[in-house]
């Protein structure tokens, strides 16, 4: 009986200062990341916590509205950091579900010119992930009635316009 009630008073504590986006897999989002990176012989991007924090922060603000659309974060709250967003409705994505729908960009890629075949058009998800000078990612998700917002910010920043992804 002690026993059960020793259990039944530590669960409260269990949850308490978890951040809401506790089940982004590092490792995974890591691990998918790098694999685009490995295909074309690119560094592999290393966690930032740093960068997972102002991403929930970000996530944390599109939770309130809990829109159908998302808006890439203001100057003031992406710090000069590169971002990558993501919705899903009713259904519970993995950091390779998300990073995989970043990467089916890749279609609209030009891997002789190394640039998107629409003029920088349709796959700035793609070229994020693979941004040679980018080093370090960090992310978040939130749920929000069905939906998952996910937030993935690049720290240098990618996809200027001009210079080569790799």
């Amino acid at each position: 009986m002690k026993k059960l009630l020793l259990i039944l008073l530590c669960l409260p504590i269990i949850g308490f200062g978890q951040n809401e986006s506790e089940y982004v897999e590092i490792e995974g989002m890591l691990d998918a990341h790098n694999i685009y990176r490995s295909e074309l012989g690119i560094n592999k991007l290393k966690w930032s916590d740093e960068l997972a924090t102002n991403a929930l922060i970000w996530a944390k603000i599109l939770k309130k509205k809990c829109s159908n659309s998302l808006k890439h974060s203001s100057k003031k709250y992406r710090k000069g950091y590169g971002e990558n967003l993501a919705l899903y409705y009713d259904k519970v994505a993995k950091s390779y579900d998300v990073v995989d729908y970043w990467a089916t960009e890749k279609e609209c890629f030009d891997f002789k010119t190394k640039k998107c075949i629409n003029n920088n058009f349709g796959c700035g998800h793609y070229t994020q992930i693979i941004w040679r000078d980018t080093k370090e990612v960090g992310c978040a998700v939130v749920q929000c009635e069905d939906k998952q917002i996910w937030v993935c910010q690049y720290s240098p920043p990618g996809n200027y316009v001009g210079k080569e992804t790799y």
